[in-house]
Parts: C-alpha cells; structure tokens; sequence
C-alpha cells in the first residue's frame, strides 16, 4: 500500500513538473510549425523573403498569433493586476489554448497609455523572432543535401 502511494505521487510529482505552461506550450507550437514546414516551403519558393513571408504571414500565422496573443494578454493581465484592485479583475483570464483574453460581461479594462505602448514593442519583437527563425531554417533547408 505505501509503495503504491509512493508510486502514485512519484507520478504527479513528474508529470506536474514536465507541464509546460501554456505560453511555452503555444510558443513551442508556433516554432514547429516553422521547423516542419520550411523544408518543403524553402524547395518551392523563389526567394528566401518569399519563403519566410509564407511561413510567418500563411502557413505558421494561426499558431503565431496564438502565441503572440497569450504572451501579449498574460502581460497586459499582470499589468493591470499591478494597477488594479483584484476586485476588477474578477473573471479576467487569458486561454490557454488561443490566447485571448477572457473577459465577464460588463468589463471596462483599465487604461495605461504606457503599458499600452509597451505591449505594441513586444508584440512586434516576437514577430521578429518568428521571422528569423523562418529564415535560419530556410536557409538550413537550402543548405542541406538533397535526400
């Protein structure tokens, strides 16, 4: 009986400490996404900017913007929880499986022209970081023996 416990929690201790948060999780599929797909997108397009705008901006878009929404509304949560009484932000979460922000019925956001700015800079350079993991594995892709 001990040795089953024993088991057992052994068992949640390593399936809880290999669960990825969800940003890592949704961050991980957007960089797969490019790493399965720039073989075949590198032997088609003409130009590395071609094959990196069909990556980034097609292809990969759906779990990019997943990301980029999770990481941007987890922030902009930890913001407001900042600045915020708890009361407000009752009801306010952030989904794990899309990245958008929840909200209840009625909710008024609060304001921070600064914290606003800050999220548009993030946002846009973690879409460069996309990009430029589309273009090493483009170019990794290119550089490769043909199979």
């Amino acid at each position: 009986m001990r040795l089953a416990l024993l088991a057992a929690a052994a068992t949640f201790i390593a399936t809880t400490a290999s669960a990825q948060p969800p940003g890592d999780a949704l961050t991980d599929k957007a960089q797969a996404c490019i790493r399965t797909a720039a073989p075949k997108v590198a032997s088609a397009a003409q130009s590395l900017t071609d094959a990196v705008d069909f990556l980034v901006n097609d292809l990969c878009s759906v779990e990019i913007q997943r990301a980029a929404n999770y990481a941007a509304n987890s922030q902009r949560l930890a913001d407001w929880a900042a600045t915020s009484a708890s009361a407000q932000l009752v009801g306010v979460s952030v989904d794990p499986a899309t990245g958008d922000l929840k909200t209840p019925p009625g909710f008024s956001p609060p304001f921070n022209a600064a914290t606003t700015m800050l999220s548009v800079y993030r946002m846009s350079s973690q879409g460069s970081e996309y990009r430029a993991l589309a273009a090493r594995q483009v170019l990794a892709a290119r550089a490769a023996p043909a199979r």
